[in-house]
């Protein structure tokens, strides 16, 4: 019945399975494992699934880096990923990522020109499911 145009989405991306408010907390890492809610990679994909599984022709979606969409750059930037076992391997992969990015970021403001627009949460969820079509 609805048809909107454009749909906005906050906090798409929970960052449940490395949630920077339970770090050193082994019960709930422990938890998460049992669960097999430890992937970082699997829940970027759940992310990415949904999208792909609400799309319609009538509306465009607009994802809005908020708080929770954004502690998976903070994940990245603190390098929490480095003793994260299953997590090492697409850590390093989101850091090199984002590190072009601020290398191009960098560039740009030596030039005075206006820094690239980067998500790290879009990136990710392109490299795993392509342009979501």
């Amino acid at each position: 019945m609805l048809k909107p145009e454009l749909v906005f989405f906050h906090d798409l991306h929970d960052n449940e399975t490395r949630n920077h408010h339970h770090i050193g907390d082994n019960a709930m890492s422990y938890e998460l494992a049992v669960r097999g809610r430890d992937s970082v990679m699997d829940e970027v994909a759940k992310g990415a699934d949904f999208l792909i599984a609400n799309k319609r022709r009538f509306a465009e979606f607009k994802v809005v880096d908020s708080n929770h969409d954004l502690a998976l750059e903070r994940y990245v930037r603190e390098g929490r990923y480095r003793n994260d076992g299953i997590n090492i391997r697409y850590g390093l992969q989101l850091e090199d990522a984002y590190l072009g990015w601020r290398e191009q970021e960098a560039k740009a403001l030596d030039k005075h020109e206006a820094p690239p627009r980067f998500s790290l949460l879009e990136h990710a969820m392109r490299g795993l499911r392509g342009a979501m079509a």
